[in-house]
């Protein structure tokens, strides 16, 4: 987890995208390198679960004001019986890791259910509950989509598939829009901040384009006026808004 709160995985890019075009050719490019093998149940079985973040972020053209939101696209390996699948040596470990991780998702989805809302939710039992832990129980709307097979001899996965579901369908999630308060005396203060901070840039902006001694400083005098203190009193508030 980095120093904002953001969960992120080691040694994945973040590329930029600006186009619907440019997200599905991301898409397809990442697809291409997931792993799938031939079982006894599947000739093309995935074998790790599939996640594509993409972060959305808005921006006001006349304020200049951002907001950023994030969308999950998760494709679940499906749990795996050895006995019926036959996998063995490396495909074994695989599906070993596959069934823990879908266990640890079902774990936290029943402590999610459990109506005690100082319940320890196990998101770190699992890279996988780890990173979707906003997308489980946080602030955003998750959808659900459960893929089952109708035949009689797979009728135990299928029951279990559905039961998940259901259990999925009772998670109470209360999205909201994170905004700040404009009349929180906290945020009042920080716009202030915020603006007399642009004003520094632009008088230094002006000191590094000036070339008379004299001219330099009227405008040094000029940006100590900004913030109503001395040369000490604007490095110190250099040092908070660093």
């Amino acid at each position: 987890r980095a120093a904002g709160g953001r969960v992120f995985v080691d040694n994945l890019v973040q590329l930029e995208v600006t186009s619907i075009e440019e997200v599905m050719s991301v898409i397809s490019a990442t697809t291409a390198m997931r792993v799938t093998h031939e079982t006894l149940l599947n000739e093309a079985s995935s074998r790790s679960h599939t996640v594509f973040t993409l972060t959305l972020i808005q921006t006001n053209t006349s304020s200049g004001e951002s907001i950023s939101g994030k969308l999950h696209l998760v494709d679940l390996a499906g749990s795996e019986r050895v006995k019926k699948s036959g996998s063995s040596g490396l495909r074994l470990k695989e599906a070993t890791v596959i069934n823990r991780s879908l266990s640890a998702l079902g774990s936290v989805v029943l402590a999610l259910n459990s109506g005690n809302r100082s319940a320890h939710i196990p998101y770190r039992d699992s890279k996988l509950t780890r990173m979707l832990q906003d997308s489980l129980g946080g602030n955003s709307y998750t959808t659900l989509l459960a893929t089952v097979n109708p035949a009689v001899e797979h009728w135990d996965e299928s029951t279990n598939t559905l039961l998940f579901a259901a259990r999925c369908q009772e998670v109470a999630q209360k999205p909201q829009i994170n905004a700040a308060d404009p009349s929180n005396p906290q945020m009042a203060k920080c716009t202030q901040l915020q603006s007399e901070l642009a004003a520094l840039r632009a008088e230094l902006a002006l000191l590094h384009g000036a070339q008379a001694g004299g001219d330099m400083k009227l405008l040094l005098a000029r940006a100590v006026a900004a913030f109503g203190g001395s040369t000490g009193g604007g490095s110190a508030v250099g040092s908070s808004g660093g």
